[in-house]
Formats: C-alpha cells, sequence, structure tokens
C-alpha cells in the first residue's frame, strides 16, 4: 500500500471513538483495522498473488487467496477504481441528504461480492443510460411494485447482492440504496429505511447474531457494522442512530439475537417511528 493514501470520514473516527471509550474496541484494534480494510480492498488488475507478509496480516480466507496486487487504490483511497463508484454528477442526490459514508464500496463479505467487485471497469455498465428507468423496469420485471417490496422479500442482502440479482453488470449497489431512501421519503418512513439499513449490516458483519462473548474479533466486527450504519444514515437521522447505537453496546442484546427485518421489536424500541 505503499504510496496510497487512506481517507476515513470525520463520522467513522466520532464513532471508532465512542466505542474506544465504551471499552468496545481498543484503540490499537482501530488502527489494525484500517490497515486490514485498506489491504482487504486492493482487488486484482495485474496477475501476481499477494505477498505473504501481507497474505499473513489478512489471514486465510476464499477472499484473500482470491486477491492479487493492483496499482490502483480501493475505495477510501486516492485514485480509487471506477466499478460501481458513484459518478461525481450523480453525488449531488446524496450530499444533499447528508449522506457522509463511503459511497463507493460496500465491504466484501463472500466470494460472490470478491467476484463482483473484481469484474473490470468495461464490464460496468450501471450508469449507462437512464439508470433509473432501467433499475425500475428490472424490479417491475421482478414481479414487484416497488423497490422496497423486492428488498422487503430479501431483508437480509446486501445492497450489493440486492444489485447483482436486478442486473450484475448494469445495476449498483448505491442503486438500490438511493431509490430504496427515495421510496421512503415519498412514504414519510426513513426511520423505518435506517432500522432496515442496519438490519443488513448487521446480518453482513455477524451472520451468526450476536455474539455470546465480546472478545476482541466480535468486537471489531460490530464495530464495522455500525460504522457502516452510521455511514449510511442520513444526516437527518444521525443523532437518533448515534443515541441508538450507544444504547445498543451498553445494553447488549441477547446472544444469537439477530434481526431479520426492520420490524424487529428491539430496534422498533431504540428506533421508533417517527414520521407523521
Amino acid at each position: 500500500m505503499t504510496g496510497s493514501r487512506l481517507v476515513v470520514s470525520a463520522e467513522w473516527v466520532e464513532m471508532m471513538r465512542r466505542l474506544v471509550q465504551a471499552g468496545v474496541i481498543s484503540a490499537p484494534a482501530v488502527g489494525a483495522a484500517v490497515l486490514i480494510q485498506g489491504g482487504q480492498v486492493m482487488m486484482a488488475q495485474a496477475h501476481q498473488g499477494l505477498p505473504k507478509g501481507v497474505r499473513d496480516a489478512l489471514g486465510d480466507s476464499p477472499e484473500v487467496r482470491g486477491m492479487q496486487v493492483t496499482g490502483r487504490a480501493g475505495a477510501g483511497m486516492s485514485d480509487a477504481p471506477k466499478h460501481h463508484v458513484l459518478p461525481q454528477e450523480h453525488r449531488e442526490w446524496f450530499e444533499q441528504r447528508g449522506f457522509k459514508g463511503d459511497l463507493d464500496y460496500e465491504g466484501i463479505q463472500n466470494p460472490d461480492e470478491l467476484r463482483h467487485r473484481k469484474k473490470t471497469m468495461s464490464e460496468d455498465r450501471s450508469w449507462v443510460g437512464n439508470w433509473k428507468s432501467r433499475l425500475y423496469e428490472r424490479v417491475r420485471a421482478s414481479g414487484y411494485e416497488s423497490l422496497t417490496a423486492f428488498a422487503e422479500t430479501r431483508p437480509t442482502a446486501s445492497f450489493v447482492s440486492l444489485a447483482e440479482e436486478l442486473g450484475r453488470d448494469d445495476v449498483a449497489g448505491v442503486q438500490v440504496l438511493s431509490g430504496l431512501l427515495y421510496e421512503a421519503e415519498q412514504r414519510k418512513q426513513v426511520t423505518r429505511f435506517v432500522r432496515d439499513v442496519l438490519v443488513r449490516m448487521l446480518s453482513q458483519s455477524l451472520p451468526n447474531g450476536w455474539p455470546v462473548v465480546l472478545d476482541d474479533a466480535n468486537r471489531f466486527k460490530v464495530a464495522k457494522a455500525l460504522g457502516r450504519w452510521s455511514g449510511y444514515t442520513p444526516e437527518t437521522h444521525q443523532e437518533r442512530a448515534r443515541r441508538a447505537g450507544d444504547a445498543l453496546l451498553a445494553n447488549p442484546p441477547p446472544a444469537g439475537w439477530r434481526p431479520l427485518s426492520p420490524d424487529d421489536a428491539l430496534l422498533r424500541t431504540l428506533l421508533p417511528d417517527e414520521e407523521a
């Protein structure tokens, strides 16, 4: 990663600060997480395996074994790759709604998403033509009247997975995210949307539910889920999300707790609906 510049948002730093203060994760672990996450997003554009030192640092997994050396920087670094990166001309919609998260990268959770991330730029047609019309045409072709209805039948799927189901080569996860938020705004159900995002983040980081013991590894998983959730939360709901996250850490749910929808009783207690 020599010569790359890793950039994190102020919101992410604040989230990490609160987690350190709460004793959920240690300061050295935060530093290690940044380095590991930076290493994980260096995707293949060459044909060389990762150096042994890098492989040792990232650990042994199918994702790591599938990685290769690249001269390009990953998400959050200078000179980011263009696959499923939100073009500058489309960022205004998100910025007006206070999105501060990384709109270029959703995290690599499994080999399917790794392959999705490693597609060449020539294969990516996500931003070609009228992507909004294409998105809703695919939704209707799947038998649903709305993107929300489509997503609700897949309540724990990542935005990348939802996008792949609608169009592996020409639908992006960030487009699904924008569509879901738009529909939530129209229905005055933004709080429910925020809970929906948390369900998906927790499902990806904690697929077996809330851990029995919050050791270092599990603390990092919780921190990653809450940090990403904060990044995807609109500014209008940032403070409420912060309080909900703090409450979740101060009073952990039972071991094995795994919300399967935004209507989960505990989530509704932490983030009750307030829209008129």
